[in-house]
């Protein structure tokens, strides 16, 4: 069962209960409040280390509603505190369903997944946000954990260089350093940093595992024994460290210890496979052999009563069901878990070995040879290795080879137009597509007749818009075929995408006459018509084609666009379901119905639509298909799951600039920004001159601070197109973000006088706003208006600097024309909600519910807590707000609303809390001054004076 249907599963439970909860509270009446309430006595003791009754209150909020997203999300934390990371999961991804912010299920969701050995969807789902540095270190050393759980030791690597050099003093980011000295063989730099990890946690048990581990590499067994025994100290249940010592004692001669510590391990955990077949390892040490066997058969007893998707989906449990396995002499069960295991990991020799041994004994020697042969080239001198491909040899009569491997042990063909052809378009899947097009072009230039190479440079030729390209090529076919219908069509394709519309009419209508029935070519004409704005005329042409054709798919979804061209959304809906009812697996038409319902505001419609044919689709890892379903997922608020399946489809995509920006600009949406990255430098490195990807890389480097690389691309920009807008609109973005306001303001006005853009008067009214004041803002932006009165944008944007510079009636005016056009405007709502409340009008509550009924997206839902706050109602307020938390932990004016609400209630500790965990965040926003004041009149001796971290004040996690 995959999360989507595991978390489908756990909020249909919910929505059960939470009816029942719906008719109690309608009897009892308040139930959300009562739920608020349990939840804030919750929040207390959990901060106090009371953990039991933090656990119990907050069973009983989610007694009073199940759908309060907080309480989800702290019991989640309670739960890996316990050591039960399944039902931390549960928790978690009920508080994901719910809409809860990235960051604060991230963290915890990836050590519940490590405490079950879910490594797996660990590194499949949970990718850093990009955000606060600390988070992003934290996860990336535990995404390191988890690859080497699964042994895939450079993506460890990988992850914990990241993590290190996210944050050199994170406690995890500098184990995760050790581990990738260790890696690398640097013993004495790994135990400088093995000090330092006890220095920074000396009560941190897996600091000084890893020490000792270290120690125990450089030859010092007893000092490493030492290291063990504090880390069990520590936490005795913590395994890793336990059957260290146990080795330890091994290697040290001490076997009557080692049994006394093998004996402690299996009392903390008697139901753990690992930790009996530790203890029949003694056993065996001490010569005890029949015991040993015994308790090797009690490990495999333990191993049969796992579920097999346990056994076979976590790699330390595989790998040891094979050894122990293997030394019973099972050999049938050995061989199928080894065999599994190292269909997984195919470049481990262990494992190798163990297998050939058991094909050795089974006289299976050629089964052997090919076993053994990669793994000398994994291990190229293993003595072990070559001895038993030399025995392997001699049973296959090879003994010149058996006698060359004895030695060591002791002491490429024909290319064709095919070929060619496939590499071709091999390199094209690759995203190599300028070579691939020279390579097609080479064939077909040289051979003519060979028509496959001709369509197939057609259709590559299109899909990288060479559209004059294309037509050559399709002439060139035509040429060679003048009857053949598929080659006109081609042909009119490539014209239509050339922008000649009526030599496309001409092959199409030349292909019907030829044969009438031909439907490619009536579809070209109706797609032709289409574009025309034409929709009655291609509307008319459809149902001719369905009724001779009527399970036409392509004909029911073109029906569908022409119904969507005249705004009959409801028979577009219609016709596109039509279209997947004949084909269940058709992923454009999938995609269609998916936009059609986003753009009809049915989020959730929309996600089950494209949810459904992902499950029926012959290629689920299609582009358009993991696009729709991720936008749908943003709709429905669920970015972390949109992150992972838009990390897919940047892979899936090779090098295709069109597709990356698409995914980028996606990545983008769901807060993934270091994979938006990813993303555009594939593309601008597949194909540097697409300008799209090049805007876009710029604007994201600059926002998240890599500002040489912006400048790089910026002046490229300039210098590529000069008389474009593109470069200096960059140069200013950047300069803005490095406070440089005076240096952007200049090139963002010579970018307008460039061109004249909504967006470039936005951008230069916010930056003259910084150097000038708001009032010369306000000028600027009021004759901009004037001289674009369609200009929305720039009309809101108006709007909110009349707010700012107190000239509230004037903006109200705009806003309640806005609303006279469109009632339905929840942005409008919300800014007019705000502009009462700093008036104190009693209208901003009103307006404030009406935004959040269209649309309770967090920084509304923040709106409607702040007024309820300001107008008296707080306990209601701090509600509203804990839930705009939840789901936009990292909006610092959510954490000054709350700790200011929690002050008026008379809990002043949980308030400067708040502010604490609020300032070291290091974030600005428009309260900054109101937060600080308020720290200070909390905690008026060590107040911060300007607001900004103070190195002393740890946050406290809630």
């Amino acid at each position: 069962m995959n999360q989507r249907t595991r978390l489908a599963s756990i909020l249909l439970c919910l929505a059960l209960v939470g009816g029942a909860c719906v008719a109690a509270a309608q009897s009892a009446g308040g139930s959300k409040g009562r739920a608020s309430a349990l939840y804030e006595k919750a929040l207390v003791e959990f901060n106090l280390g009371q953990t039991r009754a933090a656990y119990i209150h907050l069973k009983n909020a989610l007694l009073q509603d199940p759908f309060l997203l907080s309480a989800h999300l702290l019991l989640g934390k309670i739960y890996i505190q316990l050591g039960q990371g399944d039902k931390a999961e549960k928790e978690l991804l009920i508080a994901d369903g719910l809409g809860a912010h990235q960051s604060l299920t991230l963290i915890p969701l990836a050590r519940a997944y490590l405490l079950q050995g879910k490594a797996e969807q660990l590194l499949a789902e949970l990718f850093p946000l990009g955000t606060l540095v600390e988070e992003d270190a934290e996860l990336l050393a535990l995404r390191g954990q988890a690859s080497l759980q699964l042994e895939q030791f450079y993506d460890a690597q990988r992850s914990f260089t990241q993590a290190w050099e996210k944050n050199p003093n994170n406690v995890s980011a500098v184990l995760g350093r050790i581990h990738v000295l260790l890696l690398k063989g640097d013993l004495n730099e790994a135990d400088f940093y093995a000090r330092r990890a006890v220095e920074l946690a000396p009560e941190n048990p897996r600091a000084w595992f890893l020490k000792g581990t270290l120690t125990r590499g450089l030859g010092d067994t007893a000092s490493a024994l030492r290291d063990f025994e504090r880390a069990v100290q520590a936490l005795p249940a913590y395994l890793p460290a336990q059957i260290a010592r146990v080795s330890a004692l091994l290697e040290l001669g001490r076997l009557e210890a080692a049994q006394a510590a093998a004996e402690e391990t299996i009392k903390l955990y008697p139901r753990d496979p690992r930790t009996l077949y530790l203890k029949a390892v003694v056993q065996a040490r001490r010569q005890a052999m029949d015991e040993a066997r015994e308790t090797l058969k009690q490990t495999e007893a333990l191993i049969f009563q796992l579920p097999r998707e346990l056994i076979e989906g976590h790699p330390p449990t595989l790998l040891l069901a094979g050894m122990v396995t293997y030394s019973l002499k099972h050999w049938a069960q050995a061989t199928a878990y080894l065999r599994l295991f190292l269909e997984k990991f195919p470049d481990t020799v262990g494992p190798r070995t163990l297998l050939a041994q058991i094909y050795l004994q089974r006289d299976q020697s050629e089964e052997a040879v090919k076993l053994l042969e990669p793994a000398l080239g994994l291990a190229p001198g293993d003595q072990q290795v070559l001895s038993l491909l030399a025995e392997a040899n001699m049973r296959e009569r090879q003994y010149v080879k058996a006698s060359n491997y004895l030695q060591q042990a002791a002491a490429a063909g024909d290319d064709n137009l095919v070929l060619r052809t496939q590499r071709a378009v091999n390199q094209f899947g690759l995203g190599r597509k300028a070579q691939a097009i020279e390579e097609l072009g080479a064939v077909f230039e040289s051979n003519p007749e060979y028509e496959n190479a001709g369509a197939t440079l057609v259709v590559v030729d299109l899909k990288e818009r060479r559209y004059d390209e294309a037509v050559a090529a399709a002439r060139t076919l035509l040429q060679g075929s003048p009857d053949n219908l598929s080659y006109l069509n081609l042909y009119g394709v490539a014209q239509l995408a050339a922008g000649q519309p009526e030599a496309a009419r001409w092959a199409f209508n030349l292909a019907l006459a030829l044969d009438w029935r031909f439907v490619p070519a009536q579809l070209n004409l109706a797609e032709l018509e289409l574009r025309e704005k034409r929709p009655e005329a291609a509307r008319e042409r459809l149902r001719l084609v369905l009724a001779r054709n009527p399970d036409q798919v392509s004909a029911m979804l073109m029906l569908a666009r022409a119904f969507d061209q005249q705004g009959d959304h409801e028979q577009a809906r219609d016709w596109a379901q039509r279209a997947v009812g004949a084909d269940p697996g058709a992923v454009p038409v999938a995609v269609y119905l998916t936009d059609l319902l986003l753009k009809m505001k049915r989020s959730e419609d929309a996600l089950q639509a494209a949810q459904s044919i992902e499950l029926r689709a012959a290629d689920p890892d299609d582009l358009a298909l993991l696009a729709a379903l991720s936008r749908a997922y943003i709709a429905n608020g669920r970015r972390a799951t949109a992150q992972v399946v838009l990390t897919r489809g940047s892979s899936l995509a090779g090098y295709n600039a069109a597709s990356l920006l698409e995914i980028a600009t996606l990545q983008r949406q769901a807060g993934d920004l270091n994979g938006a990255i990813w993303s555009l430098e594939k593309a601008v490195s597949g194909q540097p001159r697409f300008l799209p990807t090049r805007l876009k890389l710029g604007e994201i480097y600059s926002e998240v601070g890599k500002f040489p690389q912006a400048e790089e691309l910026a002046l490229a920009l300039v210098k590529d197109f000069p008389k474009e807008p593109y470069g200096e609109h960059l140069l200013g973005t950047i300069a803005r973000a490095q406070g440089k306001d005076a240096q952007a303001l200049e090139h963002f006005t010579r970018a307008l006088k460039m061109r004249e853009s909504p967006v470039l008067a936005v951008r230069t009214y916010e930056t003259l706003r910084a150097v000038q004041g708001n009032g010369a803002a306000i000028d600027f932006l009021k004759r901009w208006v004037d001289k674009h009165p369609d200009d929305e944008i720039a009309r809101q944007a108006l709007a909110e600097g009349l707010v700012r510079g107190g000239r509230t009636n004037e903006a109200k005016e705009i806003y309640q024309r806005v609303l006279a056009r469109t009632p339905d405007n929840a942005t409008a709502l919300n800014n007019l909600a705000l502009v009462y409340a700093r008036e104190g009008g009693p209208k901003a509550i009103e307006f404030a519910r009406k935004a959040h009924a269209l649309v309770p997206a967090p920084e509304i839902t923040d709106t409607l807590g702040w007024v309820l706050v300001q107008g008296g109602q707080v306990e209601e307020g701090l509600n509203y707000l804990r839930e705009a938390q939840s789901r936009a932990a990292a909006a610092p004016g959510v954490g000054y609303h709350i700790a200011y609400a929690l002050e008026r209630l008379g809990r002043k500790d949980e308030a400067l809390r708040e502010l604490k965990i609020l300032f070291q965040k290091e974030s600005d926003f428009p309260e900054r001054d109101a937060a600080v004041a308020l720290r200070r009149q909390l905690e008026p001796r060590n107040a911060v004076p300007d607001g900004r971290r103070d190195a002393g004040l740890d946050p406290v996690a809630e």
